[in-house]
């Protein structure tokens, strides 16, 4: 093997590690404004250094950063829990920062019930990334295994059967949405991932030498 088909066969296993490395950062899409439409980030679970983040390091996390749209709407996130796990569903950056709005959280299970819901809370709730108290937070302990949607929409709004109702978020309307879930399952990293790790360690070895 040539040293230029090396050099690009190592530039996509660092690609690969890096794609790991940013497991739990989600981006939002559209065409997720209902619960039947719900956004999966089940697979999206991670463990790391996370400053907008409580306990981010013992907790499995998801961070979800939702920007401009080309319209307004409701944004609907689903994700498995069990029996007794907690879950923290923290606003972050969504009042005076980018697009500034007053962002309300609700929480359904798979059926639609509302369980919780949120409007204002003290910045003294999340981690940094909690600037305003017009930004949501929302904890809640799960009673039965099973899929459960959280919801953001603007101030006044709320939750009823089905889903949620009141304001849309406007289109301009931009925040990052961290979800912890205690015990939550974490993706293993690829195999590839793996094995790139390996020959980096290995290249890096030659490279002392």
């Amino acid at each position: 093997m040539n040293m230029k088909n090396f050099k690009a066969i190592i530039a996509g296993l660092v690609l690969s590690v890096s794609g790991f490395a940013n497991a739990g950062l989600i981006s939002d899409v559209t065409g997720n404004g209902s619960i039947a439409n719900a956004l999966d980030i089940d697979g999206s679970f991670s463990l790391g250094a996370n400053v907008d983040i409580a306990n981010s390091e013992i907790t499995p996390w998801a961070s979800i950063s939702s920007g401009v749209e080309s319209a307004a709407r409701y944004d609907y996130y689903s994700f498995t829990a069990m029996a007794g796990m907690n879950g923290i569903f923290d606003i972050d950056y969504g009042r005076n920062s980018g697009g500034s709005f007053d962002p309300e959280l609700v929480l359904f299970d798979l059926l639609g019930a509302v369980l919780a819901q949120n409007d204002d809370s003290a910045t003294s709730n999340g981690a940094s990334g909690s600037v305003h108290s017009y930004d949501s937070f929302l904890s809640h302990t799960f009673a039965v295994n099973g899929t459960y949607i959280i919801g953001v929409c603007q101030f006044s709004c709320g939750g009823q059967q089905g889903g949620m109702t009141g304001n849309l978020i406007p289109a301009s309307g931009t925040y990052q949405l961290q979800v912890s879930i205690e015990n939550h399952d974490i993706p293993e990293p690829s195999t590839i991932a793996i094995f790139a790790l390996g020959i980096m360690g290995l290249v890096a070895r030659k490279v002392k030498r």
